[in-house]
């Protein structure tokens, strides 16, 4: 008898309940997820790949996906997982009616090279800036792409950002390469519209820049701040909200991310629609300690990640990101390294550190407890992904200006794997300070007319 045998790690049990045993195959060309229940919002199991073969056990009905609510169940190892129809057909070329025992890929995936994407599904516009991207340090100068971070706090929006680069522009004769915009604003707990930030973040692609979104997404328990992250359910004031409950299926507040995600995809899926390759920057700084997703068990993070990876990449297609993971510096010895929490190269496309400079420091100090030297471990392209020459708090403000092209010089110096940096809004924005032209003029800057045409 002719046996299917399957590469992977975990063993599908093939315990059918139906008379004569039918192999599945898992159509199209992308992996597909198993979930724990009949519906698109529930925790995955496991994942197939295209061409995998396996046994259902039987139908249910459950979320209508194009119209059609019938799934099929899988025996995962003993625990019953669910795939809609649609993502599997009858294998009707096998020569055997006995129990087919097949292995499944596990939910990690495997590790691409440096520069290849971590979606297998990746566009080509965001294939192309990736490789952009991983080429820089091999230049010998137009290596740093210069960034000024558009909006996220009150008072912020569209206009607000036009006006930051406006005001580099006005001091340099340049714009910079790359912008961005929070989606804390206008998601579902606020103003349920991407339009204003999208509208800015097409209009700037279409103008030439590169782009980044981060979102500091209220917490899915309370429905409060980004920063409510105590768990006011246990008796010691420092617990955070531990973040694997919300992959637990039937958890109210695992219900409430995935629809808040889903609601941050419909977002990305407006830019994907205006072909505008986006660097997305989620849960990012978790090694600080101001967030809900801070701070938590390394392995639990890592999942949440993972799963919002596959989410967005599997379920919803979102084929024009670039995955971008971004910790704090550690600010003292006994922080957590900014690397434990790292997803795995399968998942991450950029790495980069966010960092506030104190009113006295020159040089700028990257590496104080080795975050950089860290952070080079990754082996992907490197990024300063949220730069202030202020302290985080805003403190000298009024009395202290700093000079830009120092940021530059520091890089050139000290850091030079550094392909991009993004000053923040604010206080901390370029045209703020000092020196902007002596920044954005220097030979190893990017500007946003020197970048191609992806």
């Amino acid at each position: 008898m002719k046996k299917l045998i399957l590469c992977g790690l975990l063993l599908v049990l093939a315990t059918s309940v139906w008379a004569q045993a039918t192999p599945y195959e898992v159509t199209g060309d992308r992996r597909i997820n198993v979930r724990t229940e009949p519906s698109t919002t529930a925790s995955v199991l496991t994942q197939f790949a295209p061409g995998d073969q396996v046994e259902v056990t039987g139908e249910v009905d459950g979320d209508a996906v194009n119209g059609s609510p019938l799934w099929y169940a899988l025996n995962i190892s003993g625990v019953t997982g669910y795939v809609h129809n649609s993502l599997l057909r009858p294998v009707e070329s096998v020569e055997s009616t006995e129990v087919v025992a097949a292995v499944a890929r596990p939910a990690t995936a495997v590790e691409p090279n440096r520069g290849v994407p971590a979606n297998p599904n990746a566009d080509t516009r965001a294939r192309a800036v990736l490789r952009y991207l991983n080429g820089l340090t091999d230049r010998p100068d137009n290596r740093v792409l210069s960034g000024q971070f558009g909006a996220y706090g009150d008072g912020t929006s569209a206009v607000t950002a036009t006006e930051q680069l406006q005001l580099i522009f006005e001091a340099s004769g340049q714009y910079p390469a790359l912008t961005g915009m929070d989606y804390q604003r206008w998601d579902m707990q606020h103003a349920n519209n991407f339009s204003e930030p999208n509208g800015f973040l097409i209009d700037a692609w279409n103008a030439g820049s590169l782009v980044n979104i981060s979102w500091h997404a209220n917490n899915p328990w309370t429905n409060g701040a980004s920063t409510d992250w105590e768990d006011t359910r246990t008796e010691d004031p420092w617990d955070t909200y531990p973040v694997s409950e919300l992959l637990e299926a039937g958890n109210p507040a695992a219900r409430q991310w995935r629809a808040m995600l889903a609601n941050i995809a419909d977002g990305l899926q407006a830019l994907e629609d205006a072909n505008v390759v986006v660097i997305w920057r989620p849960l990012h700084e978790m090694n600080g300690g101001w967030a809900w997703w801070h701070l938590q068990e390394p392995d639990e993070f890592i999942a949440l990640w993972r799963d919002m990876f596959d989410y967005f990449t599997y379920d919803r297609g979102l084929d024009n990101l670039l995955w971008a993971y971004t910790p704090m510096m550690k600010g003292h010895p006994d922080g957590p390294s900014p690397i434990v929490f790292y997803p795995g190269a399968a998942y991450v496309d950029l790495v980069g550190l966010d960092k506030y400079m104190e009113l006295d420091e020159d040089p700028l100090d990257l590496n104080g407890y080795g975050e950089y030297d860290g952070i080079l471990t990754l082996d992907k392209p490197v990024g300063l992904f949220e730069f202030g020459p202020l302290p985080a708090s805003g403190a000298g403000w009024d009395s202290f200006e700093y000079d830009y092209a120092n940021l530059i010089r520091d890089i050139r110096e000290l850091y030079p794997e550094v392909v991009l940096f993004q000053a923040w809004e604010y206080v901390w924005q370029i045209g703020r300070h000092a020196n902007a032209a002596g920044l954005m003029r220097d030979p190893w800057v990017i500007t946003r007319g020197e970048l191609p045409n992806f």
